[in-house]
C-alpha cells in the first residue's frame, strides 16, 4: 500500500516527504469519512486489517507503508483504546472488542500496556484508560460499559478539598498531574 490518501505520523516541509509510518489511532475514521471517501476506506483498511487476531481482539500500533507489516511492539492502551474509539464511531469496533474493553473496564484492570499476545506489560493504570472506556460506552450506546467505566474514572478523582490538585485526576501524593488524563477525562464527562 502506498502513502497516498493515508495519514501518516510526519510530513516534513522541507524535502516534501512524508514518513512510512501509520499509527492507527491517528486514523480519525469518523473525519476522514466526511471530507475523503478514498481515504476513509484506505484507513479503514489499515486498521482493520491491524486486529491482531480473534482470540486477541486487539490492534497494532502501527503500520510500516516501506515493510508492509505491523509494528509487533507493545500496545499503549489510549492508543489502542482512540482506534476502538474510532472503528465505533463509523460503526466498525468489532464485538470481540468491544467484549474485551467491557471485560477489562468491569474487572478494573484496563492497565497502560500490553503485549501483542494480550498479555498485559505494565500493570498501572490511568483515568485516560477509562475515560476513552467512558467514550466507547457513549458511541456504542452501551450504558453498562459508560457507567462501569466513569466509576473507576471517578474514584480516580482527588478529592481532598485541601490538596493542591484537588478535582483533578492526579496523584495526590506526588502531586502529578497529566494532561492526558485530565483532558479526556473532561471530554468523557461532558458528553
Amino acid at each position: 500500500m502506498k502513502q497516498a490518501d493515508l495519514l501518516t505520523d510526519m510530513y516534513s516541509l522541507d524535502s516534501k516527504t512524508h514518513n512510512q509510518l501509520v499509527t492507527l489511532c491517528y486514523q480519525d475514521l469518523s473525519v476522514l469519512k466526511k471530507l475523503d471517501s478514498r481515504s476513509y476506506h484506505k484507513a479503514l483498511r489499515v486498521v482493520e486489517e491491524g486486529k491482531i487476531s480473534r482470540e486477541v481482539p486487539l490492534y497494532y500500533q502501527s503500520y510500516n507503508l516501506k515493510d508492509k507489516k505491523y509494528a509487533k511492539d507493545k500496545l499503549v492502551t489510549p492508543q489502542l483504546l482512540i482506534t476502538f474509539l474510532h472503528l465505533a464511531e463509523v460503526d466498525k469496533l468489532p464485538k470481540d472488542s468491544l467484549n474485551w474493553v467491557k471485560q477489562k473496564v468491569d474487572t478494573q484492570t484496563l492497565y497502560n500496556a500490553y503485549s501483542v499476545t494480550g498479555k498485559a506489560e505494565d500493570k498501572s493504570t490511568s483515568a485516560a484508560n477509562y475515560a476513552i472506556a467512558m467514550m466507547i460506552g457513549n458511541v456504542v450506546h452501551d450504558d453498562q460499559l459508560y457507567d462501569a467505566a466513569k466509576k473507576v474514572l471517578l474514584s480516580m478523582q482527588v478529592t481532598d478539598k485541601k490538596s493542591e490538585i484537588y478535582g483533578s485526576f492526579g496523584d495526590s501524593k506526588t502531586k502529578q498531574v497529566y494532561s492526558f488524563n485530565e483532558l479526556n477525562a473532561l471530554v468523557a464527562l461532558n458528553q
